[in-house]
């Protein structure tokens, strides 16, 4: 069993170290949700330029073979949606749902594996991270839900496959 629990902690730094090094440039570019303090204007790129960036980066072949596909984009929307509701139902206790909205990293980090049997590419999965990062409130939360719909739209009209 300790072995099994070593192999863990080595896969787990080794993923962390690899996340933090290729993750630094992404985080660098990654625009705010909002363009004011007050979280009441969405940025308007998000939903343009920046969106199909990441569409872009998102559909890219990986080195490894492992390519986005529409089931995989839908679990993690569907997984969001679901959060949504919870967040509808416990209104005025975003904290009670920020930790399941956290997971998704955890999520993401189970789906990419790094080799040949991932289920989603590096992109997506730093993609969810930086955007998961940024969510600290319930207005990030809205914010987040949106611009990954404006992500799933961009992903179906430039034909991505199951």
């Amino acid at each position: 069993m300790g072995d099994l629990q070593d192999e863990l902690k080595k896969k787990i730094l080794k993923e962390k170290e690899k996340h933090e090094s290729s993750n630094k440039t992404e985080e660098k570019v990654m625009i705010p949700f909002y363009l004011d303090q007050e979280k009441k204007k969405l940025n308007p790129q998000w939903f343009e330029s920046e969106a199909e960036r990441w569409v872009g980066k998102l559909m890219e072949k990986r080195q490894r073979g492992t390519e986005l596909k529409l089931t995989q984009l839908r679990k993690f929307y569907n997984e969001i949606l679901v959060l949504d509701e919870k967040r509808k139902n416990k209104k005025g206790k975003f904290d009670l749902i920020l930790p399941y909205v956290k997971m998704l990293k955890s999520k993401a980090a189970y789906s990419y594996s790094g080799g040949k049997n991932s289920k989603i590419p590096e992109n997506f999965k730093l993609f969810l991270y930086s955007m998961v990062d940024q969510v600290k409130t319930e207005e990030d939360f809205v914010a987040f839900k949106l611009i990954f719909e404006a992500i799933v739209g961009f992903c179906v009209g430039k034909g991505i496959r199951s």
